[in-house]
């Protein structure tokens, strides 16, 4: 049996996302410079585009608490199969993708807030695609 490389693009993406998240629990203000702000951008915050992704919610409740886990553990359970299957450039492409889609539909039609969930959902969903149209194609066992 073959051994898998070490999914390094998935452990990089958890240790930034797990640091950024703790950081908004400790540090004050973290979250809230970080989190999905339509003022923000029209401020010319640029990185709002993308910081959302390392937030979860601009305060640490239960339910905020329950998100980081329940996010972090579906991220390495995906990040590990989807960087295995797709490669990492592949894996990194769908959550990156995912995630600014989901977060640009958030500026849209939420209020402020965050999340890696959208991100999460992209780099599966990619991985969703790949496995149907490997079998389809008779590409995948």
């Amino acid at each position: 049996m073959r051994q898998r490389p070490f999914p390094i693009v998935t452990a990089i993406v958890f240790a930034v996302t797990a640091v950024a998240e703790v950081l908004q629990w400790t540090v004050p203000g973290w979250g809230a410079a970080l989190e999905r702000d339509p003022a923000g951008l029209t401020w010319g915050h640029w990185w709002r585009l993308f910081s959302p992704l390392l937030t979860q919610m601009a305060s640490p409740g239960v339910s905020g608490t329950a998100q980081f886990v329940s996010n972090m553990l579906f991220l390495a359970v995906i990040g590990v199969g989807a960087e295995w299957v797709l490669g990492p450039r592949w894996w990194l492409a769908g959550y990156a993708v995912g995630g600014v889609a989901g977060q640009a539909t958030g500026y849209w039609l939420e209020p402020p807030g965050g999340g890696t969930s959208v991100a999460v959902l992209g780099g599966a969903a990619l991985l969703a695609v790949a496995v149907v149209l490997g079998r389809a194609l008779g590409l995948a066992a």
